[in-house]
């Protein structure tokens, strides 16, 4: 497979990398426009950009490999080949366009774009599902699939009216309010996931019953049961860990001698010294859309945007609507709140006294 697309392989690795290259030519730009907000003090962003990129083309190379040795015994449909060749890379790119448009100050809604991309990948997916065949590296690959072309047409036909319907969607779920998204995509997920095996266990019952086929006894291989005892205790851990992410965390907001500190459990700290600090404000009704970082049930932290302020950074309590706007000397904007109306109004009080306003 991979002798016969030399040219894809070539291309499809060099767009992997294209951000790497990018991140390195452009280094000392990027590097400022970085320090032009409060994206950042230090290089991790572009060192994300520039090792990401790496382990991808390494994940890359893995799946030709693998689905290149398992070609050889069942050939494949050739958009189903160029999928392959071309997943990878299209989420280095996304990921490059997103990073560049944040550190540029775009005005986006990150679940709104992770929303379209992932129901258009998924439609597309779902349109060429049925044309597969049997092999160990793409589709729903089932013992009762795999052992019957019927039933692995029929699976797959199921599994890509259901992939295109979960796309579709999706399309819809990127307008939902950030804390349901994630949510709400794991339910879209799961039943994309389970139900194309399920459906394909009953349609080897229905051949069974119908004389089509024969009995066969699956006894479960040791790889199987680990499998299975993996999936059982995985899903729900991560189910469950997603609903602690999405209910808890906390802000702490200390004001030292001569600075600012804000220490949050999942997402970065930050410091500001007075001196940085041109104007404070108080404000009962605030809202914004995020653009990038951390939003949950509980807590806002991140790059976020509204009319109002434009493009600021924030560290606040979600269900809290009063926050403390601070403006810093170079222009740039932090929104800072308390658990609720109260403790944000102390906290502007207390660094109304600090700063001398």
């Amino acid at each position: 497979m991979i002798k016969k697309n030399k040219i894809k392989a070539l291309i499809s690795s060099l767009l992997i990398l294209l951000p790497s290259l990018t991140s390195l030519v452009f280094w000392r730009h990027i590097n400022d426009m970085m320090h032009k907000s409060f994206l950042g003090e230090s290089t991790h962003g572009l060192l994300f950009m520039t090792l990401l990129p790496c382990l991808l083309l390494a994940l890359h190379w893995v799946m030709l490999l693998v689905t290149s040795a398992d070609y050889r015994k069942s050939p494949q449909h050739k958009k189903l080949v160029g999928i392959v060749f071309f997943i990878v890379p299209v989420i280095s790119l996304f990921v490059e366009c997103l990073f560049f448009a944040i550190i540029l100050g775009w005005q986006l809604r990150i679940q709104l774009i992770c929303g379209l991309v992932i129901g258009i990948a998924m439609m597309v997916i779902g349109n060429y599902m049925p044309k597969s065949r049997p092999n160990h590296t793409m589709g729903v690959r089932t013992r009762w699939a795999l052992n019957n072309e019927e039933n692995w047409h029929a699976t797959h036909r199921f599994g890509g009216k259901l992939s295109v319907g979960a796309g579709v969607l999706f399309l819809f779920a990127g307008f939902l309010p950030l804390p349901l998204f994630i949510p709400v995509l794991l339910l879209l997920l799961l039943p994309v996931v389970l139900l194309p095996n399920l459906y394909s266990y009953r349609f080897y019952q229905k051949q069974v019953a119908e004389g089509t086929r024969e009995a066969q006894d699956y006894k479960m291989t040791t790889q199987s049961k680990v499998a299975a005892i993996v999936t059982a205790v995985a899903v729900p851990l991560i189910l469950v860990l997603c609903l602690v992410l999405m209910n808890t965390g906390d802000i702490e907001v200390s004001l030292g001698g001569e600075t600012l500190t804000v220490k949050a459990d999942y997402y970065d700290d930050l410091t500001l010294t007075y001196a940085d600090i041109a104007s404070i404000a108080y404000i009962e009704n605030d809202s914004a859309l995020r653009q990038y970082g951390y939003g949950s049930f509980r807590l806002d932290m991140g790059v976020y945007q509204n009319e109002a302020l434009g493009t600021h950074l924030r560290y606040a309590y979600h269900k809290c609507h009063a926050a403390v706007v601070i403006t810093a000397n170079d222009g740039q904007i932090l929104v800072l709140n308390g658990i609720d109306e109260t403790a944000t109004k102390e906290l502007y009080n207390k660094l109304q006294e600090k700063v001398g306003e």
